[in-house]
């Protein structure tokens, strides 16, 4: 009996630490994002956002120094964490988000072009063929970010190209994860996922489908 109850202890234990890990690497993700996603709720609701360039390039910045390298540290604290089994890791993920903040480059890329996308589909909505096609694009970005994020871990020993190149479809299907959770925050009704999993969890299950690319360090 006492080894059964000692069993389950550690289960609930795993558990309660994974769920933590998964929570607190989410929350961070939010807090940072908060300033882009504010800008942009409050941008898409006016009418006369798309006639105002300022408001654009405003826009694009917000996501590349607060949005894409938040995603990455999300990512990348995740993969660590494989190694090394910690529960709580907000202020990891907020250390990782400030080192993420110095790839200037690939921010702004990966920030401009999502915003030039989101704003592109915005404003051809009613052309189903042109707006087929800029999702699919879009999906192809994110899955790059997810992958270049992943490359960028210590713990990764491929390159995103090499990666990318042999994992295409996994890419993808992680990609559409991260669209499809953050659809499900337009319902109120799955308001709490915003909050605990809407970035963490597609993370994690694109993570173990690149497991193969991923080493331990410790």
């Amino acid at each position: 009996m006492s080894n059964s109850k000692n069993k389950y202890g550690r289960i609930l234990y795993k558990l309660g630490n994974g769920l933590a890990s998964l929570v607190s690497t989410n929350v961070a993700w939010l807090v940072i994002c908060i300033p882009a996603f504010v800008f942009a709720i409050v941008s898409f609701s006016s009418s006369d956002f798309m006639l105002q360039p300022m408001n654009l390039i405003l826009l694009a910045l917000l996501f590349s120094v607060f949005v894409i390298p938040a995603y990455s540290a999300v990512f990348q604290i995740l993969i660590e964490r494989l190694s090394t089994k910690e529960g709580w890791l907000f202020k990891k993920t907020v250390k990782q988000y400030f080192d993420n903040l110095k790839k200037i480059k690939p921010n702004f890329f990966f920030g401009i072009f999502l915003t030039f996308e989101i704003v592109m589909i915005l404003v051809n909505k009613k052309n189903v063929a042109l707006t087929s096609f800029l999702i699919t694009i879009g999906i192809v970005i994110l899955g790059i970010l997810f992958v270049y994020s992943v490359s960028c871990s210590e713990n990764v020993n491929k390159n995103w190209q090499q990666i990318m190149v042999e994992h295409p479809i996994k890419m993808i299907i992680v990609a559409i994860l991260i669209i499809l959770a953050l659809m499900l925050n337009t319902n109120l009704f799955l308001s709490f996922f915003l909050l605990l999993f809407s970035a963490s969890l597609p993370g994690l299950v694109g993570i173990f489908m690149f497991r193969d690319c991923i080493v331990d360090r410790n």
